[in-house]
């Protein structure tokens, strides 16, 4: 094990992030990870790695439609799960798409619903529900940040996390 995926095995492990993921599993999924294109990354980028795998763990899909059902006051989910939602609008967002459409274009087989039900989805997503989203993802992230060294600022009501 190199010293890169130890360090971000530690941060995970002792930061104390560990909804639903024990330490056994969270070493096998690291491991499975590292597939010899895949460690060129980690040696040469290996923020961009960490940044990565936390996105994953904190935006588990599971994780988020549990979230979302705790969370949202006026949308439900039927037919279009909140992490589907989710998945598309981060592939644009990560300009790994261009656009909503391209990404849904690449994913329709497995959300199963139309387009237009994903724009009416996105469009009635509360304003309350979205600022959940980043205080949630904040708390979340929080305990790897400060893993890495990070500090926490407080400022007003808004913590600001930085390096």
């Amino acid at each position: 094990m190199n010293i890169v995926h130890k360090t971000n095995l530690d941060i995970f492990v002792s930061s104390g992030y560990k909804p639903g993921i024990t330490t056994r599993n969270l070493y096998l999924k690291e491991i499975k990870m590292l597939s010899p294109v895949f460690e060129r990354f980690v040696k040469e980028t290996p923020i961009s790695v960490i940044a990565r795998s936390a996105m994953e763990r904190i935006f588990n899909p599971e994780q988020l439609d549990q979230w979302f059902d705790t969370t949202a006051q006026e949308q439900y989910t039927k037919d279009l799960l909140f992490s589907s939602v989710f998945d598309i609008m981060s592939q644009v967002v990560c300009q790994s798409r261009p656009s909503i459409n391209a990404a849904y274009q690449a994913a329709k087989e497995q959300i199963g619903v139309s387009i237009t039900s994903l724009y009416n989805k996105i469009n009635g997503i509360e304003p309350q529900t979205s600022a959940e989203l980043v205080r949630y993802a904040a708390r979340e992230i929080s305990p790897i940040i400060e893993g890495l060294g990070g500090t926490k600022i407080r400022q007003n009501t808004l913590t600001i996390l930085t390096f």
